[in-house]
């Protein structure tokens, strides 16, 4: 829509609907992107200072945080993550030091974001592809048709998408040396960042099963469905068991299971039915 040499990588959708709109006679348009977006960033910097942090919060309560990044305040927000979020953002807030402007730094942690999300899709398209094979029989609240080809179709499209986009978010665009320095800076600190998040996590989990004393026991998560099934990894299970039934009374993830399954248990389709008409019974039989 706009000449290349118009384009600027942290600023392109504003140009984008300046243009448009003078273009189409609507040169409003370009002010009503700006105000939602606006809102939108603001709607996004309130979300994003809490969520991250509650919700890692609330898993760590499972085992897989020590009991000090548990802590809450009286307002029951995760006070120890958040201080550690805001120094962990801090320390990333002086690679700008690295790089020639403002908007290149915006750019490498925009796109590193973005490669993060990206792992994120494919390790749930993997898993949704894990356990149509590894518990083909549970009922779902909803499952993809198609049978097996569905199901490749649909994941096979999310991994090709999002390693598409974590191929794009990688690739050096043509503002770059202006913008960041060199493409060498630019895919080196994208990756630094991403290696960083990820090694911070797996280290976290390996410890996580070291240390069975950091489990909260009011935590608020059911254990997994092979826990309750008695395996000690995931695994093939032909139980037809729905996983609400099954985590119904549970102790919390990381406790004594409770009311232990097979896991190839079954139980009758009127168990099944009740269960999606949320008319499930205590009563394990």
């Amino acid at each position: 829509i706009i000449p290349e040499k118009q384009i600027n990588v942290l600023y392109t959708l504003y140009s984008v609907f300046r243009v448009l709109g003078s273009t189409i006679g609507m040169p409003w348009l370009y002010m009503v992107l700006v105000w939602a977006l606006l809102f939108n960033t603001i709607a996004m910097v309130v979300t994003n200072m809490a969520g991250p942090s509650f919700m890692l919060g609330q898993v760590g309560g499972s085992g897989f945080l020590p009991h000090w990044f548990q802590q809450n305040n009286k307002h029951n927000m995760p006070a120890h993550l958040m201080y550690t979020q805001i120094a962990g953002m801090t320390i990333v807030a002086y690679l700008v030091k690295l790089i020639p402007n403002v908007e290149g730094f915006v750019i490498l942690v925009t796109q590193t974001i973005t490669v993060l999300y990206m792992f994120y899709y494919i390790l749930m398209f993997t898993a949704f592809l894990r356990l149509r094979y590894d518990q083909p029989n549970r009922p779902r609240s909803f499952k993809v048709p198609g049978g097996s080809f569905g199901a490749w179709l649909v994941a096979g499209v999310g991994i090709i998408s999002s390693v598409f986009g974590i191929v794009l978010a990688i690739y050096p665009p043509a503002q770059v040396k202006s913008e960041v320095g060199s493409s060498t800076v630019y895919i080196s600190v994208i990756l630094a960042l991403v290696a960083v998040v990820l090694i911070v996590c797996f280290v976290l989990y390996q410890l996580s099963k070291k240390h069975p004393e950091w489990v909260n026991p009011n935590n608020k998560f059911a254990p997994f469905t092979w826990e309750i099934e008695g395996l000690k990894k995931p695994g093939k299970a032909l139980s037809n068991v729905p996983t609400t039934v099954m985590s119904k009374d549970q102790n919390p993830m990381g406790m004594p299971i409770k009311r232990p399954y097979k896991p190839n248990e079954q139980v009758s389709d009127d168990v099944v039915k009740a269960d999606e008409n949320n008319e499930i019974s205590t009563d394990k039989s």
